[in-house]
């Protein structure tokens, strides 16, 4: 089977994160291929110039099955795939796509050529059935390394308190330094690890005010997310709105307790232990951010005692072999049966 998938760009992020870590699974599984095709393969921006480019990138890679990731690759990929050529399309944003009346118009249009449509989260699912009741929705959440070295809390003299995601405008990054300030105090150690997208003029220009008075507060972009879990006494995700963050996923397989919004709490079980704050709030925050701290212990055994149950429901081979169990349904319904 040639699975192609295709994406916006090679930039990082939660979609290319997912994308990456599925090449990876289904190429460990015999008989099956992967390609990435990436909609800004073609340098123009013009619509017509990327539709025909990636019409005739797909046709020249044969492929058996399209995964595409996000809103413009989902519908470019719908409308340039040949006749017959089953395509699944993976929603990723924390934000409603279809509040243009543009969007909505073009995704009904497209809609028959749909094989299925992902949803990464049942909240997201829910938001996208309410316009589009009739699309054959699926629920597949993102998937983790298993390898992650539970987090053993001992008693410390400064807690590092850690945030790991791109610092970008989706993550709120005024709040965070707003209750970075607040709680400044010896006992406590702040970092916020990733890239930063300087494409943003707000996200920089934060940035430079608080990098110039706390530089170690910005540590930089990271390889591998282990060894900063494996420091990190409690993740806190600033951030007002998710899809399904793989971040927080991470932290809690590695038994790591967390601190979020109540707006991305709602996306995550109800078995998952985290403290919530009110998204946008940052005295809610500074509170709960204190109010975790000062229970940390605690926190700490309902983490590690959740770590397992995440690790093994939301693996990366798990989600991989649900993407591939759906494969199999629309390559048997299109009559391709035992690509």
């Amino acid at each position: 089977m040639h699975i192609v998938q295709v994406l916006l760009s090679p930039r990082v992020g939660g979609a290319e994160s997912l994308a990456a870590a599925l090449e990876d699974a289904w190429c460990a599984m015999p008989g099956v291929r992967v390609s990435t095709l990436y909609l800004e393969g073609d340098k123009s921006k013009n619509p017509i110039s990327r539709f025909f480019s990636l019409r005739r990138r797909l046709r020249a890679t044969v492929a058996d099955v399209v995964v595409s990731h996000s809103a413009l690759p989902n519908l470019y990929a719908r409308a340039a795939a040949r006749k017959g050529l089953p395509v699944i399309s993976v929603l990723h944003s924390a934000v409603d796509d279809f509040e243009s009346r543009t969007l909505r118009v073009v995704e009904r249009l497209l809609l028959h050529k749909s094989s299925a449509i992902v949803a990464v989260s049942e909240s997201q699912a829910r938001a996208y059935r309410s316009r589009f009741p009739a699309a054959p929705t699926r629920v597949i959440p993102n998937g983790i390394a298993s390898s992650f070295n539970r987090i053993s809390h001992e008693d410390v003299e400064i807690v590092r308190v850690n945030t790991i995601a791109r610092i970008v405008e989706q993550k709120n990054p005024e709040l965070w330094i707003e209750v970075a300030e607040r709680i400044s105090s010896p006992d406590v150690r702040l970092r916020w690890w990733g890239p930063m997208n300087i494409e943003s003029p707000k996200v920089a220009s934060l940035m430079r005010r608080f990098e110039a008075a706390s530089p170690m507060f910005f540590p930089g972009a990271i390889e591998d997310v282990a060894p900063v879990l494996a420091g990190t006494d409690l993740l806190f995700h600033p951030s007002d709105r998710e899809a399904f963050s793989v971040g927080l996923l991470e932290a809690a397989a590695a038994g790591v307790p967390i601190v979020c919004s109540d707006s991305v709490g709602e996306t995550l079980p109800d078995w998952l232990p985290r403290t919530e704050f009110i998204a946008g709030d940052a005295s809610s925050a500074e509170r709960a951010v204190l109010g975790a701290i000062g229970n940390l212990n605690e926190l700490g055994d309902h983490a590690r005692g959740a770590a397992g149950r995440v690790a093994d429901f939301y693996s990366i081979a798990r989600t991989a072999a649900r993407y591939m169990e759906l494969m199999a349904e629309v390559l048997r319904k299109s009559g391709k049966e035992g690509v």
